[in-house]
């Protein structure tokens, strides 16, 4: 999947406090919300 978006939370995310976790998916919203609006990605091998 060569188109595939994704964004990234930096690491770790297991072995630390649940607040630390929470403030690093906090700090990935603005990515996930343009990953999101951006525009769609065709399917390869045509629509499904």
């Amino acid at each position: 999947m060569p188109d595939l978006r994704y964004i990234v939370v930096p690491h770790p995310i297991g072995g630390i406090q649940e607040d630390a976790v929470a403030e690093k998916a906090r700090a990935s919203i603005p990515d996930l919300l343009a990953s999101l609006a951006a525009e769609p990605v065709p399917i390869a091998g045509g629509d499904r």
